[in-house]
């Protein structure tokens, strides 16, 4: 499965230094890591098919200190990799084409979700005196 990542040279040391100065510190760094993945599934969320909704419905941003993910199905809708993907014929009968909503959501969104982190860490280094 193809994952595109934005890596972040020097985040590492941030995440370091920001914790010798406070610890509450690096929780600021979730945050900025999750403005920038919601960019990214309020792009993919209306994209997605509406037969039932609760596919659309389990796509959310998620985020740690260190990383920031968009996130589509669940235990309760385990098709979302059928869906982007698509599947060859099964067994069963069927095959399906796929409807890469998040690869499209993240190529249209690309240069915003990068200037929204930028900003959130700019806001950070300001909010600290850097």
């Amino acid at each position: 499965m193809v994952q595109p990542k934005l890596r972040v040279h020097g985040l590492r040391d941030l995440q370091r230094e920001l914790k010798e100065m406070d610890k509450e510190l690096p929780k600021k760094l979730r945050q900025a890591n999750l403005e920038a993945a919601k960019v990214i599934a309020d792009e993919a969320r209306p994209n997605v098919a509406q037969v039932a909704g609760r596919l659309a419905k389990s796509t959310k941003a998620a985020a740690t200190r260190t990383a920031a993910s968009v996130k589509m199905g669940s235990k309760s809708v385990p098709y979302a990799g059928a869906y982007h993907w698509g599947h060859s014929s099964r067994p069963q009968g069927g095959s399906m084409d796929g409807h890469p909503v998040m690869s499209d959501a993240l190529g249209a969104k690309y240069k915003e979700m990068t200037e929204v982190y930028s900003k959130a860490l700019d806001d950070l280094k300001k909010e600290i005196g850097l």
